[in-house]
């Protein structure tokens, strides 16, 4: 979806493209923590499985329809394609950025369930909280991705995660204390996040030819997974089921957010035209 939205809109607002997708992203993203917490107050952790069938149909009836621009072939290898993909700098600096704050977002989504449960919040509430989060990622998404084809792809980035890293180092300082703090960090992390995500994602399928798209789209998921598995390892390693243990995480993922800045500011800090 991601390459064939490149290759489909001009530089020019392309950042609005991403960023309304991200904006949908998020609204479901949004929507899994609230309805899963219904679902298993009322049908108990297995229902929440159920949930996706319907989920996938509709996905599947959606995207039958959709047709892709036709980019020209060009004949490379897949070690070749991978190889020039992952010597752009700006695009292992993208990589970077959203493997790093996929860390501390998934640290985020992982942990405070497990603080707020020890401290007798039920699911529903537990994901009422959640949406916090992913609230500020609909609402920004869009304007972090006109930010971006005004003001070039670095200063949206850099902006957004510099709000999210605050977050997350003020996460770190209440998560022991109480929720408010912890609400008000999911929050502000999310606005942060949602403003620098598109932008992310434009920079590293700009850095790119347009018929390396493809390729570049599918490693960029990847991380995705670079960040949220060592997440979900380093909370099995340092949390215990009544919370203890989630400012230390927390902690690790303020660094990695403080990574996450620097691998920011070596984004362009413009937008290229449609010659580039």
């Amino acid at each position: 979806s991601q390459a064939i939205l490149r290759a489909e809109t001009a530089p020019e607002i392309r950042g609005r493209a991403f960023g309304l997708m991200g904006s949908f992203i998020g609204t479901g993203a949004a929507a899994g923590p609230l309805l899963g917490g219904v679902v298993t107050a009322l049908a108990g952790w297995q229902g929440v499985f159920l949930v996706n069938v319907p989920i996938v149909a509709a996905a599947l009836i959606g995207v039958a329809p959709v047709t892709g621009t036709e980019v020209a072939e060009q004949r490379t290898g897949s070690t070749d394609r991978l190889r020039h993909v992952l010597t752009t700098r700006t695009y292992t600096a993208a990589f970077l950025t959203q493997s790093t704050t996929t860390f501390g977002q998934y640290s985020l989504l992982l942990a405070i369930p497990m603080v707020l449960d020890a401290r007798g919040w039920g699911s529903g509430r537990v994901g009422a909280a959640l949406v916090t989060l992913t609230a500020g990622m609909v609402l920004m998404g869009p304007v972090g991705g006109r930010a971006g084809d005004r003001r070039g792809r670095r200063w949206p980035v850099v902006t957004g995660v510099a709000l999210a890293t605050a977050a997350m180092t003020l996460a770190t300082a209440t998560v022991e204390a109480g929720w408010v703090g912890l609400v008000i960090a999911m929050t502000v992390f999310g606005f942060g996040l949602g403003f620098a995500v598109p932008s992310v994602q434009i920079a590293a399928l700009e850095s790119v030819p347009t018929h390396f798209a493809g390729s570049a789209a599918g490693v960029l998921s990847v991380s995705r997974y670079t960040g949220s598995i060592p997440a979900s390892v380093v909370l099995a390693v340092l949390v215990s089921d009544g919370g203890d243990g989630a400012m230390t995480l927390v902690a690790v993922a303020s660094v990695a957010m403080a990574v996450a800045l620097w691998a920011a500011s070596r984004l362009p800090s413009r937008t290229p035209t449609e010659g580039d």
